[in-house]
């Protein structure tokens, strides 16, 4: 197997970059946009603390040197971020050198948020949905990422960056380590033509699983048995627990026409003790009961918190006459899940989760959603179910940043943000650390990658 050190010569440079991004979401045949551009509710309210660390960069930075190349600071599109046991940062992005050489895998990393390795290309040629994790304990990075060819996997050792390795076909692959094992678990949709009738045909989905440990990747097992799945993730406890979770009968589900709502969905769950070998326990996250006609979840974040043992979900619930709430279901430990708590408690605009747990070390449980107009709201649940709810959003407006694109993790102390965006309107992409544990200040440091 090919290798080669990465964790060598880090070298400093002035030069930013950027992306943009939104998301998509159906209700009946009404298509609308909800952008992760943040807004003010009142400029007047300062709710930022003082600046921590070196100051931003100010001057326009209008490409990066990166393996050799140089490409528009544009050209960015999807992140995503781990953090490490030694605090050090590992960053994907995908982006294009020039016009028809575009959605290139790229890597980098730093030791502090501001000085970034040369960065690498991992993959040349239509790589989407990248995802990272650290390993700690081993000292491992797992990357896996999406092209033509189907899904990919690397290991960072100690360092040294492996060749990619195909998983299997499909798309849109979610991940969750076993931190006490050092298993891998993944669960990912192929996509297959339904004939609805004699005259339709309707593309859709189902649902596979593997799990990765040190001999390489298990055989994949569709344990979900739909046929027509959507949305589905997992969460792992770090021990032996796995939670899955998806939208079934999702096609099927799709209005007819301009006049059919189609029919609504809800996310469905599957849960092991035993590392992902079998998945006894399948119920419904809810049954419907409490959404009037035609009311429903549009999507959902799964995820598990080490500060109350539990696995958490939080759906998008759509409401009528136009709005969506936050809803936060918990699960028992056992066999069901708890009734709806709306989060978010917002009676107009539309309104989305984002991020629900907490890693091992962490005392408390985070909530993030975002409320349109309002920006990311941080929700924080101690151990004893004291609440602490933050505006963020309007903290990282206060300081001149809108968001296009973003990526984060988690660990006991930080929520470490890269976001693609502005900042007092120059473009660029930044590593802010925002403390969970104390005050509430935000550390603001620009993203330097050479």
């Amino acid at each position: 197997m090919k290798s080669r050190d990465i964790f060598s010569g880090l070298e400093s440079s002035a030069q930013r970059w950027h992306g943009t991004g939104c998301r998509t979401i159906r209700w009946g045949v009404f298509l609308f946009a909800v952008w992760g551009q943040l807004q003010a509710q009142d400029p007047a309210t300062d709710l930022s603390a003082p600046l921590i660390g070196r100051p931003l960069l100010s001057q326009k930075i209008s490409t990066i040197p990166c393996a050799g190349y140089d490409f528009p600071v544009a050209t960015v599109l999807d992140l995503a971020v781990a953090v490490d046991a030694q605090q050090r940062l590992h960053l994907l992005w995908t982006g294009k050198l020039e016009d028809y050489f575009d959605y290139f895998l790229f890597y980098s990393f730093s030791t502090n948020g501001r000085d970034w390795s040369p960065c690498q290309i991992l993959d040349y040629w239509n790589t989407f949905e990248p995802k990272i994790v650290s390993d700690s304990a081993r000292n491992r990075i797992h990357i896996l990422y999406r092209n033509e060819t189907g899904i990919l996997h690397r290991i960072v050792q100690s360092g040294v960056m492996s060749d990619a390795g195909l998983i299997d076909l499909g798309n849109a692959p979610k991940i969750a380590l076993e931190e006490s094992t050092g298993r891998l678990h993944c669960i990912w949709h192929e996509g297959y033509f339904y004939d609805v009738s004699s005259t339709v045909r309707q593309w859709r989905y189902r649902t596979f699983f593997s799990t990765w440990t040190e001999t390489g990747w298990a055989a994949r097992r569709q344990v979900v048995t739909n046929e027509d799945t959507a949305g589905a993730t997992v969460a792992g406890s770090g021990t032996s627990q796995v939670m899955l979770a998806w939208f079934q009968d999702f096609g099927a589900s799709q209005p007819k026409d301009n006049s059919d709502p189609g029919i609504p969905t809800f996310p469905r769950s599957a849960f092991s003790q035993d590392s992902g070998l079998h998945f006894p326990a399948r119920v419904a996250v809810t049954d419907g009961n409490g959404y009037p006609y035609p009311e429903t979840i549009f999507n959902f974040v799964l995820g598990y918190s080490a500060a109350d043992g539990k696995f958490h979900l939080m759906g998008m619930h759509a409401k009528a006459p136009g709005h969506s709430v936050v809803d936060h279901f918990v699960w028992d430990g056992v066999g069901a899940w708890s009734n709806p708590e709306n989060m978010s408690n917002n009676t107009s605009r539309w309104a989305y989760p984002l991020y629900v747990g907490s890693p091992r070390n962490s005392k408390k449980t985070l909530f993030l959603w975002s409320v349109e107009g309002q920006g990311w709201q941080l929700g924080l649940r101690d151990r004893q179910g004291g609440w602490e709810l933050r505006p963020l959003g309007q903290q990282i407006v206060n300081q001149g940043y809108s968001i296009t694109n973003s990526a984060w993790d988690v660990d006991g102390t930080f929520i470490h943000l890269v976001l693609a965006g502005t900042q007092n309107g120059q473009p660029g992409v930044y590593y802010l650390q925002i403390p969970i544990g104390g005050g509430k200040e935000v550390i603001y440091l620009p993203l330097i990658l050479k």
